[in-house]
């Protein structure tokens, strides 16, 4: 036999709760966290079952697996990424090669799912994040738009308001490509170049292939308390558009 201490309670025993006031942050923090807030710049999706990084994939290095009619697969530390590429830079690439180099945007999409698109350059990167910011402007139309040449050209191309330089995209029209420079003009930085003088909403429009008759006449339909330049032009184009 083993002996053991036993110790005998008085008889009766009525044992004493004590309270003790502490935070719990968690209802806190779940309660912010459904409002969009996020501790320590993580993008806390209460949708899913993970957390990630906004931009938590922004350069890939490693071979290519294997190419598709709209992408390639890269493997870098035994993990393949599939990714979108515009088709001049997907050309560039070819099954096996190794040491492959591609700058890319992390995308969710409605179905909750995340893309990759590749661009050439850490500068076509930037352009394919301002692109994005234009309504209506996707994620592919804006990887094939930061990639139609060198960014100083495209920056240039939207200063100037030309919109031939745009032509040609696929799934983006001539009214969407107005949009895009409209939107985009004085944003770019130091490409911008002096206005001529004169009526310089008018200037704008006949630049984007309007006449300036029809320039006239769509901004003389624009309120009078509209005075931004910006604003007018917008609110014309919207007449220009119900031709």
């Amino acid at each position: 036999m083993t002996p053991a201490m036993v110790k005998v309670l008085p008889d009766p025993v009525t044992p004493r709760r004590t309270w003790c006031l502490t935070f719990d942050p968690m209802p806190a923090t779940s309660f912010s966290m459904a409002f969009g807030w996020s501790p320590v710049g993580l993008n806390f999706d209460t949708r899913r079952n993970f957390i990630y990084y906004e931009s938590m994939i922004s350069h890939i290095r490693g071979k290519v697996l294997c190419k598709g009619s709209e992408y390639i697969i890269l493997e870098t530390n035994g993990v393949g990424y599939k990714v979108f590429l515009p088709e001049a830079l997907r050309a560039q690439f070819t099954e096996g090669q190794e040491q492959a180099e591609i700058f890319c945007a992390l995308q969710v999409r409605k179905d909750e799912t995340l893309e990759l698109y590749g661009l050439p350059s850490f500068e076509a990167l930037k352009l394919f994040e301002v692109f994005r910011d234009v309504s209506g402007i996707g994620p592919k139309a804006a990887m094939v738009l930061a990639s139609l040449g060198k960014p100083e050209d495209i920056r240039k191309a939207i200063a100037s308001r030309n919109t031939g330089f745009f032509r040609g995209i696929k799934g983006i029209g001539e009214k969407k490509i107005q949009k895009v420079i409209v939107e985009l003009t004085g944003k770019l930085g130091v490409f911008e170049e002096p206005r001529s003088s004169g009526d310089e909403a008018v200037d704008s429009l006949v630049s984007l292939g309007f006449s300036r008759a029809e320039a006239r006449n769509a901004l003389s339909r624009v309120a009078p308390e509209i005075t931004d330049l910006q604003a007018k032009i917008k609110e014309a184009l919207k007449f220009l558009g119900r031709r």
